[in-house]
């Protein structure tokens, strides 16, 4: 009994920590001779690129996603009404609307949507 529990938990340990011994050992070495570890076209030149699309793609889901739709259409008579974000916050969340990833309204969630939307009076 001792040897199976020895074969299933203490083998497979020491098979992953020799394969990760040996393949640290065979990255060190090729960097040794010369080698560049990595693609070049994955690292910095194309972070300002890919931040970019991200932001356009998520400001695109916010724009879109029937929650804050429907948030905004209560925010444009809050908004006219004078609250703080705080206020128009609260009065979202006890109105049951959750935003577009499911969460509670916050005073920035609130602000972001105003600003996106241009919702100041």
């Amino acid at each position: 009994m001792i040897e199976i529990i020895v074969y299933r938990t203490v083998i497979p340990k020491l098979f992953c920590n020799f394969a990760s011994t040996r393949t640290r050992q065979a990255l060190q070495a090729k960097k040794s001779r010369g080698c560049k570890l990595g693609n070049p076209e994955h690292l910095m030149d194309k972070h300002e690129e890919a931040i970019e699309a991200s932001n356009k793609t998520n400001r695109k889901k916010a724009h879109e996603n029937p929650n804050n739709k429907r948030a905004v259409a209560l925010l444009r008579s809050l908004v006219k009404q004078g609250l703080s974000l705080q206020q128009m916050a609260d009065t979202v969340n006890s109105e049951g609307f959750q935003t577009s990833k499911g969460y509670r309204f916050q005073p920035t969630t609130v602000q972001r949507l105003i600003k996106r939307y241009n919702l100041t009076h």
